[in-house]
C-alpha cells in the first residue's frame, strides 16, 4: 500500500563526530523538504555507534569530575588539609590531560576501550602521589627543611616508584601484542599515561612540595 519506504545508503565515514554532523544535516533537510505528515527515522549501526560514543564522551567528563572530587575529598580527610588535597590532585591531572591531548593530536577517538583509561590511570597515579606525600609527612619532623626532606623521601621511595611503574607499563605493553585494535590502544595509552604519571610524581610533585611548602599536621 506504499505506506512504508526504506532508503539504504553506505557511508565511508567512521568518525562519530562527523557522523553526528551528517545526521544533523539529514534531519535539517527532512524538516525543510519532506512533508510533515511523513515520519522519517534514521537508523542503522553507524547511528547507534555514534550516539553511543557521544554518550560515552559526556559520561567520561562526568566520571572524571566525580573521580577527582572523590580523590580530593579522601586526600583532605587523610591529610586533614584542604591545601594538601588540592596540591596532591595537580600531578594527577597532567597525565590525563596529556593522554587526551595525545589522542586528539593523533586522531584516536573515544571508544569502549579508550574511555576506561582515565579511571584506571588516575587510580594508579594517585597511589604513588599519596605514598610520596605520606612519606614526606612522616619524615617532616626528622627533616624540617623541605629540600632536605625531599632528598630523604626520594631515597626511600624513588626506586620503588620507578620499578612499580615500569612493571605496570610492561604489563600494559603486553596488551599491545593483541590483534584486537581496541585492546592495543587500551594497552598503549595506559602505558603512556602511567609513564607520564611517573614523570609527574618524580618531578612535579617534589616541585610542588618545595615551592608551596604545605603544612602537615
Amino acid at each position: 500500500d506504499y505506506s512504508l519506504a526504506r532508503i539504504r545508503c553506505r557511508i565511508s565515514e567512521h568518525n562519530s563526530t562527523r557522523i553526528l554532523k551528517l545526521l544533523g544535516e539529514i534531519k535539517a533537510y527532512v524538516k525543510k523538504n519532506i512533508d510533515p505528515g511523513l515520519t522519517v527515522r534514521i537508523t542503522s549501526y553507524p547511528v547507534i555507534y555514534s550516539n553511543m560514543v557521544d554518550s560515552m564522551a559526556h559520561g567520561q567528563i562526568k566520571n572524571l569530575i566525580f573521580v577527582y572530587a572523590a580523590l580530593f575529598l579522601l586526600t583532605v580527610i587523610y591529610f586533614r588539609s584542604f591545601t594538601i588535597g588540592a596540591l596532591a590532585i595537580v600531578p594527577n591531572v597532567i597525565p590525563i590531560l596529556f593522554t587526551f591531548g595525545f589522542m586528539g593530536f593523533t586522531g584516536i577517538s573515544l571508544n569502549m576501550g579508550t574511555t576506561m583509561i582515565s579511571g584506571i590511570a588516575i587510580g594508579l597515579a594517585m597511589d604513588d602521589t599519596t605514598h610520596f606525600f605520606d612519606r614526606f609527612q612522616i619524615e617532616q619532623p626528622l627533616h624540617p627543611d623541605y629540600s632536605d626532606n625531599m632528598g630523604h623521601t626520594y631515597l626511600l621511595l624513588g626506586n620503588t616508584m620507578i620499578f612499580s611503574s615500569l612493571i605496570m607499563i610492561s604489563t600494559y605493553l603486553v596488551l599491545a601484542l593483541s590483534q584486537f585494535r581496541l585492546t592495543v590502544l587500551f594497552g598503549l595509552l595506559c602505558a603512556l599515561t602511567t609513564f607520564v604519571a611517573l614523570l609527574c610524581d618524580m618531578f612535579i610533585t617534589p616541585w610542588i612540595l618545595i615551592t608551596f611548602k604545605p603544612k602537615f599536621k
